[in-house]
């Protein structure tokens, strides 16, 4: 019996440790086989980078590679961070390279790609960071892209983005935040679609999450100033969550009093939400939104625009003593 009993133990070893073999080979079989895949869409990419020559054939050919992939990961992540800093350059072609990816609808395809890679993987981040980064730069004072794109889900699919990825990578939720700002500038519909979505949770959770960065909330209240630019979003921002946004904002406010960006954005959007009705201004005052405004000019004496900005929420608030003409826009 006891011969038996060993027999049977070092059967289970045996069987234990083949599976472990086998499933460590299946690993390095799959590893291999992305690497293998990301060295192949580099190359394609790297190979349209090479022709680029100033009249946008290289552009033209590797927007029509990432209609034609969005499906392919490697490609699109590579491809979306290619395609960038070819639109952003101050060389004169750019805006023929503009061109090229405004016809050939790469705001789109870059939600297409979202919609295609929603897992929760690192590799899905890193395709959802690059596509909506490109879409965000796409989006930069282009009403037909902001209306186009929202017209086929990219509000959605950014905040399903933040909500999958947002907690444990920053750099995804900054260009969600980015590009959020830059989706909702002068665009009501947007802002409504983002709002019904129920973005503004999202959005406050996130940026609780990394109520320390300053980075994190610089582009948050951004982000809110331009949800808030009418007095019609400004309630339904200064309301989301049972006014949590306001106490949002005034932590952003609050945890980063030497950050100029964060001062400067936070009271703009500290403004259009105060516009939007007495009881919010109310709100305001009581969570110390006057105290801040205060602060925020004995910290930042030589900032224009802070300075500007702390003195047009302090009149908002009823301050009037402290708030010179003219408001500035909304946004």
């Amino acid at each position: 019996m006891a011969d038996l009993a060993v027999s049977i133990k070092l059967t289970n070893e045996r069987k234990q440790l083949l599976k472990e073999q086998s499933a460590d080979k299946a690993e390095k079989a799959r590893k291999a086989a992305i690497s293998a895949a990301d060295s192949m869409a580099k190359a394609r990419v790297v190979a349209y980078e090479r022709q680029e020559d100033g009249k946008g054939g290289g552009c033209f050919g590797m927007v029509n590679m990432l209609r034609d992939s969005v499906h392919d990961a490697h490609i699109c992540w590579r491809a979306c961070r290619a395609v960038r800093p070819i639109i952003l350059n101050d060389k004169s072609e750019a805006q023929i390279m503009r061109n090229i990816c405004l016809a050939g609808e790469v705001d789109m395809i870059c939600v297409e790609i979202m919609k295609h890679h929603t897992g929760s993987a690192a590799l899905d981040a890193l395709v959802q960071g690059q596509a909506i980064q490109l879409l965000g730069v796409m989006s930069f004072g282009q009403d037909l892209v902001r209306r186009r794109v929202g017209e086929i889900g990219a509000l959605v699919c950014i905040i399903t983005a933040m909500e999958t990825h947002s907690a444990i990578d920053e750099k995804v939720l900054l260009h969600c935040l980015t590009s959020v700002t830059n989706l909702t500038h002068n665009s009501q519909d947007n802002r409504y679609r983002f709002i019904d979505a129920g973005g503004m949770d999202v959005l406050t959770d996130s940026m609780e999450t990394y109520l320390k960065s300053s980075k994190v909330q610089r582009q948050g209240c951004w982000a809110l100033l331009t949800l808030a630019g009418s007095d019609e979003t400004a309630r339904l921002v200064a309301q989301a969550g049972g006014s949590r946004a306001l106490m949002t904002l005034v932590k952003a406010l609050l945890q980063h009093p030497f950050d100029a960006g964060v001062q400067q954005f936070g009271l703009w959007a500290l403004s259009n939400m105060a516009l939007a009705g007495a009881d919010i201004s109310r709100r305001l005052k009581k969570a110390g939104a006057s105290e801040i405004c205060r602060i925020a000019i004995e910290n930042h004496p030589q900032d224009a625009e802070v300075i500007r900005q702390a003195r047009h929420a302090s009149g908002v608030l009823g301050n009037s003593a402290n708030a010179p003409p003219p408001s500035p826009k909304k946004k």
